[in-house]
Formats: structure tokens, C-alpha cells, sequence
């Protein structure tokens, strides 16, 4: 069955056509029909935010873009957005900040990285600057239709990436950034045959390519070729012995094939270079953990949860001990990230550690049009809410036994 247009797709096409004639106010007044009928819609809610950076209205701007931080946190280009409005008001840092965020959450930005490359080189950091610029250069020349399903990929519309994608396959078959992106597209929906013949023949093609030596090693890993991803990443590592990206993973696979002290060697080399990092202390803890050195282990997670306190991975690796007794403080913090109501950033995170695809019906489950037939039609025809924190207590004096035992599991409630 065909999808129905988005009824906010009209009303961006004339706000943009009113902004380019340079009548935001205008623009935005044309929007606001759409955000009353969807007020979620995040590119209705972009468009506002883009036309109230024009027309000045930058208190405005701010609480646009936090709206639509909170609808799905990882949307690249609201953080380029962002960038541009720290930006007009001479707020510098914080504007490289959000260029570079948006740049980890989409690379497919270019202007994120032109903006981090004039950045840094007037603060004095021509290195960086170089190597934002390398970026941007790198995506100017490829093709317009390989950027194109970049972005659908990293905005998690994996079906609209697919097609186009195999187009273009077909008529450059040798592309090797088409490759790649087609192998992460079939990675993410479990086809990892497929994925891996298409990123060993992009290898073939272009075998000083570290992004495909990266995403081979990955590839690899999950289909259990432990010893084909240790040498591909021993090949990496020798290379750039000091680079920590080749040390992580070369650290994950040694321990994937049991070498745990040379994991913990390189581990101790990367928190050298980068005291704290939480993905780091992670992976350092599942090898504490996996080697018996429990107490480590648990040392290892806490520092990656005190340094980040939304590392999902290490919260959960603590939960997952089964012995690990959570202080009060580190309830309060859980709690904390749990009242953010970031839900399309939780399902996005619990989705990429299950190494399922996004799609957008995770989030939109109240608009199927499906019949319901079981008892919980009327919550489920409604989007995910707060309304029923607490409703447990009304049953709490019949609760002691369940508390009991959850007590006597090292689960405290």
C-alpha cells in the first residue's frame, strides 16, 4: 500500500519559496497551519526554525530547535541549524560544537564542515581546519545522487536509500562510496552475506581506503569471522600505530579471539591519549568482565557512566552483572536521562545495539490504520506519554511480595 503524502509537504515548499524571495515572516506564517495540525512534524518544525534565523527572531529560533532536539536528538542538520544560529549571534564554540555534532550524526553535511573548517581556522587550529576542509572537499566530488542516500541513511530511511542507491550501481559499478553505503544499508537489515561481498570488492578496488578497511572489520565481526577482522585490523593498526581508532579496534579484536591482554594494552594506550572516554571505558569493562576481574569491570563501567551519563551500553552492562547493587545517585541519574522523553533517540539506541533498522512506525505506532482488537486500543491508538508514572502505587499494599523478591534478586524499587 502506498504511503499518503505528508500534508506539512506543501506548506514547506511555499515557506521556502517565500524565505528565497527573502520574506521569512511570511514563511513562517505559512507553516504554522501544518505545526498546529502535527506540531511534531520535525520538518515543519526545521523550516520554522531555519525562517525565524533570518528574520532575527532568535529567542524563537532557540526553542524551535530544542523542540525538534527533543523529538529525535540525533537529526543532523537540526544541529547544523543550531550551528548557524550560534553563529549570527557570535557564540563561536558553541557553534563548532554543533557543527561537529552535526557532522557525527550525519557526515553527509557539507556546509557542517566548510563552517567547522572557517571555525577552527580562526581560532588558531589549522590542522583540524585542514582536515574539516579535506571533509567538505570529499563530498563536494561525489556524485549528487551517492550524497543524496548518505543523508536518507543517516536520517534511518533505509527503503528510500536502497533504490536509489542500486541505481546508481548500476550505472557506476565500480563506485566504491556506492558500495559502501549499499553494504551498510544491507548490514543494518541483517543481510550481512550480501554486505560483505559488497564491501570486500570495494576493498579490492580501493585497499588504501580507510573507511571501507573500517566498515570490512565490522562486517566481518558480525558474522563471526574473528580472525579475517583481527588481521584486517592488525593491518590498520600497522599502518598508524598511535591512531586511537586503530588501537580500539584492534583492542575489540584481540579480545574477540581471546588475546585479553593485548586488549587491555591497548585500552590503557587509548585512555592515555583520551582520559574518560566512555566507549573506551566500556569495552574495557566488558573485557574486565569476560577476563573474571569483576571489580574492574564495574570500575571501568561507572566511569564511562560518570563521564556520559546517557552510555546506555555501561548502564546496562552494570544491570547485567546480576550482582551490582545501584547506589541512589545513580538511580536519580537513570532517572534523570529517563525524564528526558527523548523517545526516538532511545529507540534508535536500543535499535542500533540490536543492529535493527530505524523506521519511523517505532515512533508514529498511534497513526496505523490497522484494526485493534485487543483491551489496549485507546493507548495504543495515542503516542507514548506520561500520564500513568506512579498509577502503580495504588496497588502497593499488595505489592510486598513482588518486592520482596525483587530485593532478593539485588533489584531494589
Amino acid at each position: 500500500m502506498s504511503q499518503s503524502k505528508d500534508p506539512s509537504t506543501d506548506a514547506i515548499s511555499a515557506a521556502r519559496q517565500q524565505l528565497v524571495a527573502g520574506r521569512p515572516d511570511a514563511a513562517i506564517a505559512l507553516l504554522e497551519p501544518a505545526l498546529e495540525s502535527d506540531p511534531d512534524s520535525i520538518e515543519a518544525l526545521y523550516m520554522r526554525a531555519v525562517c525565524e534565523r533570518y528574520a532575527r527572531r532568535i529567542d524563537d529560533a532557540r526553542r524551535t530547535l530544542a523542540a525538534i532536539k527533543a523529538l529525535s536528538p540525533e537529526f543532523g542538520r537540526v544541529h547544523q541549524e543550531e550551528g548557524h544560529l550560534l553563529c549570527s549571534v557570535g557564540e563561536d564554540n558553541a557553534a563548532l560544537s554543533a557543527f561537529q555534532r552535526a557532522t557525527r550524526f550525519n557526515p553527509a553535511l557539507e556546509a557542517s564542515w566548510r563552517a567547522q573548517g572557517d571555525l577552527l581556522s580562526a581560532m588558531g587550529r589549522p590542522g583540524e581546519a585542514a582536515e574539516a576542509v579535506a571533509q567538505a572537499e570529499r563530498l563536494k566530488s561525489l556524485p549528487k545522487d551517492v550524497v543524496a542516500v548518505t543523508h536518507l541513511l543517516h536520517e534511518g530511511k533505509l527503503l528510500k536509500a536502497e533504490n536509489p542507491c542500486r541505481a546508481h550501481l548500476k550505472q557506476h559499478p565500480r563506485d566504491v562510496e556506492a558500495m559502501r553505503l549499499l553494504a551498510e544499508i544491507g548490514s543494518r537489515f541483517g543481510v550481512l552475506e550480501d554486505a560483505e561481498f559488497l564491501i570486500e570488492s570495494a576493498v579490492a578496488f580501493e585497499p588504501d581506503n580507510i573507511q571501507l578497511r573500517l566498515d570490512y572489520i565490522q562486517v566481518l565481526r558480525k558474522r563471526q569471522k574473528f580472525g579475517e577482522a583481527l588481521d584486517q585490523a592488525k593491518a590498520l593498526y600497522d599502518c598508524d600505530p598511535d591512531n586511537p581508532i586503530f588501537q580500539s579496534h584492534l583492542a575489540i579484536e584481540s579480545m574477540q579471539v581471546g588475546d585479553y591482554d593485548r586488549a587491555f594494552e591497548l585500552f590503557d594506550a587509548i585512555l592515555k591519549q583520551l582520559p574518560g572516554d566512555p566507549a573506551t571505558l566500556t569495552s574495557r569493562g566488558h573485557a574486565l568482565k569476560t577476563f573474571g576481574r569483576q571489580d574492574e569491570a564495574v570500575s571501568s563501567y561507572r566511569a564511562a557512566c560518570a563521564a556520559k551519563p546517557d552510555q546506555g551500553d555501561a548502564w546496562y552492562a552494570l544491570a547485567n552483572l546480576k550482582t551490582y547493587r545501584f547506589e541512589e545517585a545513580e538511580i536519580d541519574r537513570m532517572r534523570e536521562q529517563e525524564a528526558r522523553g527523548d523517545l526516538e533517540g532511545q529507540v534508535r539506541r536500543m535499535l542500533d545495539y540490536l543492529e535493527l533498522p530505524f523506521e519511523q512506525a517505532c515512533i508514529d505506532f498511534h497513526k496505523t490504520e490497522r484494526a485493534i482488537r485487543t483491551a489496549s486500543s485507546e493507548q495504543v491508538r495515542r503516542p507514548i506519554n506520561r500520564s500513568g508514572v506512579g498509577n502503580w502505587r495504588a496497588y502497593e499494599p499488595w505489592l510486598g511480595d513482588l518486592k520482596s523478591a525483587l530485593a532478593r534478586s539485588g533489584m531494589s524499587c
